[in-house]
């Protein structure tokens, strides 16, 4: 998708396949999966899949505009929803990530597209900024939602971005009020609806949230294929068995995948941002025929975003603020099981509580406005927000469809409405949903808690990239690190001797190399920010 002003169009080279719409003010360019419907003065464009709380599907063909955006506010799915009137485009998107909506100014409007190069291109900014390249490299929260290129900006998931020929505005768009409904019941509910068109299968590790989904798909009599991905052999594997036992004794067809690891690279054809350049480089094959797993023209399920959901790594900050809130004996209570879970001493873990933690330069995103900062519970929501925004799961373009219930809307609403301590206990995390699901489904999945290591693929992945990147740091390292000489040693430590606490930041540098060779970009050699495109 591309919206140009129509003073622009005549220099904008389309592909022949995209449907071009025309208003006063702007051409829009819409290729496959984008539906729009004229109303009242206004163009409105939908792309993606939504169900209502009550299981209706929602689309653009049958749901009246103002009824559709006010419905989308609390729906499940995947979608993109904009309106434009006049010089004014509105931008609203679903919390899970399904398109990328990257903008940039002109002096006839506004360049709107789902591709940062095209709209790059059109803008003609192609640099990196350095402010971008640190936030990027410690990984830090806001990464993930920030525009890589100068001069241009990214729509927030779960927001509504309001653009004008003045000002650039965005604010909450959906509702992330706590859902008092059953976890196990929203997502049997959503997995109802799940698109008939397409088979389904489920990518089923053995874990914990790839269960969940499995006993949830059965429970909602619907039809499935199950694919089981097995470690490289270095691995250690402790979820095979379980897998099997379950396809077994529900006679659900399995279908085995062994990873290839490959040395060359597997980057799509259209990257808008560097956390979407694959590290690790591998491709599966059947493991009965050796042959490459197909999977375009599925639609896929897995457990991916449960750890998130389910809390998999409590915050120590909850003894904090459970005694803020006058609740000391709770707060000495759960001390105790987090000291269990974490193998920790008690004292360990109460000085972790009052670590006081230098304060991080963030953009607060619109959905984290009137939350505490600091708290395990903002802690939280960040954490789900930024997966949600951060992950990959369906473009209009791409080759196949991607779709996890565990971190869509209404499973995470249904999760807020879970008191933050309750998911924390002496022997397992996420303690809360392993008890629903053992209590309805009955069986002891719901109580491990193993999990594989990919600690030595992490050491040839380095190895690869080694002199690669060491080559990057030495070209374009004083425009993008403090210290290079200091980066390049860390490089070969973890390429010869250990994996050590620089090791994302490697990960993170290798993902930035791959995306500025992607792009065909430059570097700022200076301070920079994305001053006209902060928010109002």
């Amino acid at each position: 998708m591309l919206i140009v002003p129509v003073m622009l169009s005549e220099s904008v080279a389309v592909p022949a396949h995209f449907t071009a719409v025309r208003t006063g003010m702007y051409l829009i360019y819409l290729d496959a999966g984008w539906s729009y419907r004229e109303d009242d003065g206004k163009l409105c464009i939908f792309s993606g899949w939504a169900i209502t709380g009550n299981g209706e599907v929602l689309s653009l063909s049958e749901t009246a505009p103002d009824v559709l955006e006010k419905e989308l506010k609390s729906a499940d799915g995947y979608f993109c929803f904009i309106v434009i009137e006049n010089d004014v485009i509105q931008v609203m998107k679903s919390l899970y990530r399904y398109c990328d909506v990257y903008y940039g100014k002109t002096a006839f409007g506004a360049i709107i597209g789902t591709g940062l190069k095209d709209v790059a291109r059109i803008s003609g900014t192609k640099t990196i900024t350095r402010d971008f390249i640190r936030s990027f490299i410690r990984d830090s929260f806001q990464a993930a939602f920030l525009s890589p290129l100068h001069n241009t900006g990214k729509a927030y998931s779960g927001c509504l971005t309001r653009i004008d020929r003045e000002n650039i505005h965005t604010e909450a768009f959906v509702n992330l009020s706590p859902l008092k409904k059953n976890t196990l019941d929203v997502i049997i509910t959503i997995v109802k609806k799940l698109p008939a068109d397409l088979p389904l299968a489920l990518y089923l590790s053995g874990g914990l949230d790839s269960s969940i989904v499995f006993f949830c798909l059965l429970a909602a009599d619907k039809p499935f294929t199950v694919f089981h991905c097995l470690p490289f052999s270095f691995e250690t594997d402790a979820e095979r068995a379980d897998a099997h036992r379950l396809c077994r004794k529900y006679n659900i067809t399995l279908t085995e995948l062994k990873p290839g690891y490959t040395t060359d690279r597997q980057i799509p054809n259209r990257v808008n941002h560097p956390s979407d350049c694959p590290v690790v480089n591998t491709f599966w094959l059947n493991a009965s025929d050796g042959l490459t797993q197909d999977m375009s023209g599925w639609f896929c399920l897995d457990g991916h975003g449960g750890d998130s959901v389910f809390i998999q790594s409590p915050s120590v900050r909850i003894i904090r603020d459970l005694i803020r809130v006058g609740k000391p004996i709770q707060a000495l209570r759960t001390a105790f099981r987090f000291a269990a879970l974490k193998s920790r001493s008690l004292h360990s873990v109460l000085a972790s509580a009052y670590k006081t933690e230098p304060a991080k330069r963030t953009h607060v995103h619109p959905l984290l406005v009137g939350h505490i900062p600091g708290t395990a519970w903002y802690e939280y929501l960040e954490e789900l927000i930024r997966i949600s925004e951060s992950t990959v799961s369906i473009f209009p373009d791409g080759p196949a469809v991607k779709f996890s219930p565990l971190i869509s809307l209404s499973v995470i609403r249904s999760r807020l409405a879970v008191r933050y301590e309750d998911n924390i206990r002496a022997w397992h995390d996420r303690a809360g949903i392993r008890r629903e699901a053992l209590t309805r489904f009955k069986d002891p999945v719901f109580i491990k808690k193993t999990k594989r290591s990919s600690s030595q693929l992490i050491f040839t992945i380095i190895r690869q990239y080694e002199d690669e990147l060491i080559a990057f740091v030495v070209r374009y390292g004083t425009y993008i690190l403090d210290n290079p000489e200091a980066m390049i040693e860390e490089i070969r430590y973890n390429a010869h001797v250990e994996l050590n606490g620089s090791l994302p930041e490697i990960l993170s540098l290798i993902k930035l190399m791959v995306f500025s060779q992607k792009m065909e970009a430059d570097f700022f050699d200076a301070e920079s920010r994305h001053e006209f495109f902060e928010f109002v």
